[in-house]
């Protein structure tokens, strides 16, 4: 059985093919350009408590979102709600106030790709 001997040109040909083949094959848990994990987010609805006893949402009040490295404010809307979005996983703690109305707080998980719920009731 006789062997013709490859040329030059077809064995780095041979040589790049296995390479790309073999990083096709390498599992995404090693590879550098892995996106961080995804965020979460934090949505809600900002109230106040009626002589009644019912609930009425609360436009404009400030509205923090905290950890122990991050704050963010924002307000409520018209309706009263609220949202922080592109947050990382992890506890955090929101704080709403509205001068003449009250102040309410709410600790609050977010996870990666979800997105977390939140009422907050503001009391005198």
């Amino acid at each position: 059985m006789s062997t013709t001997p490859r040329s030059p040109r077809r064995s780095i040909l041979t040589l790049l093919f296995a390479l790309v083949a073999a990083a096709l094959l390498i599992p995404s848990t090693l590879r550098a350009s892995d996106p961080p994990p995804r965020a979460g987010s934090v949505a809600g609805i900002v109230y106040s408590v009626n002589p009644d006893r019912t609930l009425s949402p609360v436009a404009g009040a400030r509205v923090d979102i905290m950890s122990r490295r991050f704050i963010e404010s924002t307000r409520s809307n018209t309706s009263g709600g609220f949202n922080f979005p592109s947050l990382r996983p992890g506890l955090y703690e929101v704080v709403a106030s509205k001068e003449g109305v009250g102040r309410g707080a709410a600790r609050v998980e977010v996870l990666a790709g979800q997105t977390s719920r939140v009422r907050i009731i503001l009391q005198r």
